[in-house]
């Protein structure tokens, strides 16, 4: 039982509390208390019950039977052993998983004189709270620091979509295990609080709140845990790998305009971050990592979309704060070839050999990384 469902204790206390609800009417003692007190205990009972039963399910050697969950055995694997003086953790989404490779990372910069390790947890179609979900697992599963003198980075994608749209992908995924993964109440709670926010686009033509609630309400008593969860151990480790694979139906048309506009100023109208992901997004990534943080560091991956580009120049000189902007006019012109794309923003292996490169110098340009 508790390697399935975690911690006996837990869900013994769960069931006894949920037994002392169902008993509560036969009770004589009850029937003297005044109503709205007897509200009360039932109400508290019934939640403190289902929040021990989420927590069993929680923290038990339990995970949900999905690809997120590969990546963040992956990334507990990595980061568990982790010795290295620089610890390098890579955040995104597919652009990120096709564009980033760790290998080539952490070679350049051992050439560059550099020990790192370097561990991406991208996922392909996961929004900034489902990221946030799978992060919160691989902390939760992490024995700490190997070594105080360690200093940790987070790198956070800027990519325009996911930060235009909080819930990005919620509409395509609806009722499947990855969305009730991660619609925990203090999750959603922060997604809503996004999507009220200046600048965002609403999914589902704005009529989000019920599913938002329904996913959440799932999430929250546990309802059909035992179909979603599989045991930990059965849980394959899986980083993701990119792809040489460039579908024949993409016309590849230059970077050439994507080049000249790097000699004209960004149109003020793109220089700016919108509020929810400084207030919401930053903080939590900040408070969730303050024990093994040393910084956050913004990042954009290449595309061929100009509007993409300016996105992420413009993100990057608003933010105040270290951010690397693909708008080197060198890295464009060697990526300006069709054989380095799968489509519009993602990239081959080839691309991202270069792209990866490129990176790790620019990560050595900062000057934050310990030798």
């Amino acid at each position: 039982m508790e390697h399935l469902l975690g911690p006996t204790r837990t869900l013994v206390l769960a069931a006894l509390l949920l037994v002392i609800v169902g008993s509560l009417p036969a009770s004589s003692a009850s029937a003297k208390l005044r109503t709205p007190v007897l509200a009360l205990v039932y109400a508290l009972s019934l939640f403190s019950g289902v929040a021990l039963v989420w927590f069993g399910f929680d923290r038990g050697a339990v995970m949900v039977d999905s690809f997120t969950s590969t990546i963040e055995r992956y990334a507990v694997d990595e980061l568990s052993n982790a010795k290295e003086p620089n610890v390098i953790m890579i955040d995104g989404a597919s652009y990120v998983l096709n564009g980033v490779d760790t290998g080539v990372v952490t070679s350049e910069l051992a050439t560059l004189g550099y020990s790192a390790k370097v561990v991406r947890f991208a996922a392909g179609a996961a929004n900034h709270f489902e990221r946030y979900r799978m992060q919160q697992g691989i902390v939760q599963r992490l024995p700490g620091k190997q070594s105080v003198n360690q200093r940790w980075f987070y790198l956070a994608e800027v990519q325009a979509g996911y930060d235009q749209i909080p819930l990005a992908q919620f509409d395509n995924n609806l009722d499947t295990r990855r969305a009730i993964q991660y619609c925990t109440p203090e999750n959603s709670w922060a997604a809503a609080r996004a999507l009220g926010s200046p600048g965002v686009t609403l999914p589902l033509g704005g009529a989000w709140r019920w599913q938002l609630l329904r996913h959440t309400l799932v999430n929250a008593f546990s309802a059909g845990a035992l179909m979603r969860y599989a045991p930990e151990a059965d849980i394959a480790l899986g980083g993701g790998a990119v792809t040489p694979h460039r579908p024949g139906k993409f016309r590849f048309h230059g970077l050439g305009s994507l080049i000249e506009a790097l000699d004209r100023p960004t149109d003020p109208a793109n220089v700016m971050v919108l509020p929810w992901l400084r207030e919401i997004r930053e903080r939590r990534s900040k408070r969730l990592w303050r024990g093994y943080r040393a910084e956050l560091i913004y990042f954009g991956v290449p595309s061929t979309s100009i509007g993409q580009l300016e996105y992420v120049r413009g993100f990057c000189q608003a933010i105040g704060s270290k951010c690397i902007a693909p708008s080197d006019p060198a890295l464009l012109t060697q990526l300006d070839t069709p054989k380095l794309w799968r489509d519009v923003s993602h990239m081959t292996n080839a691309g991202a050999d270069i792209y990866s490169r490129w990176l790790a110098h620019q990560l050595v340009a900062l000057r934050v990384l310990r030798k």
